[in-house]
């Protein structure tokens, strides 16, 4: 990957090893990398295998949920949603010891985690209760007008 990096070779590699090395070597904070990976994309992809008989009396309805969990995309997401969370992983493991390194420099600087997933408060949906609000402002004003046009009227 060095060699990439530096102009003139190129990286053959299984997808998602090479989507998850990018993510967490090659990638800043900003979601910049240096590093193109293709958009066309041959399967390589091992999977799982399962033998059964050629009378097998469930292989067709297996082969139909197989075929449908492809075709809707569902495996390229949750390989996808696996590569996040390693990447999510090991950069936060990769703060982890820059901070605990710093904190043995006696370098006294406080370590933020951005990336972690947290819990919606009130104070996340502040936005949403506004619009609430003011929808409800709307509705009453436009009541209140019509209630004054027809009793005026």
């Amino acid at each position: 990957m060095e060699l990439v990096l530096k102009g003139g070779h190129s990286y053959i590699y299984s997808e998602y090893y090479s989507k998850t090395m990018v993510a967490t070597r090659y990638t800043d904070k900003l979601g910049y990398t240096p590093i193109h990976i293709s958009a066309t994309e041959y399967p390589l992809f091992a999977g799982n295998a399962w033998a059964f008989r050629k009378v097998a009396p469930f292989l067709r309805r297996l082969d139909l949920a197989i075929q449908r969990l492809l075709e809707a995309g569902l495996i390229k997401y949750w390989m996808d949603d696996v590569i996040s969370t390693r990447v999510r992983n090991t950069r936060r493991q990769q703060q982890e010891e820059e901070a605990g390194k710093n904190q043995e420099k006696d370098d006294n600087t406080i370590y933020q985690n951005d990336g972690e997933q947290v819990v919606l408060g009130l104070h996340h949906l502040q936005v949403t209760f506004y619009f609430l609000v003011f929808g409800y402002a709307i509705g009453l004003l436009t009541f209140l007008l019509e209630y004054l046009i027809y009793t005026l009227c």
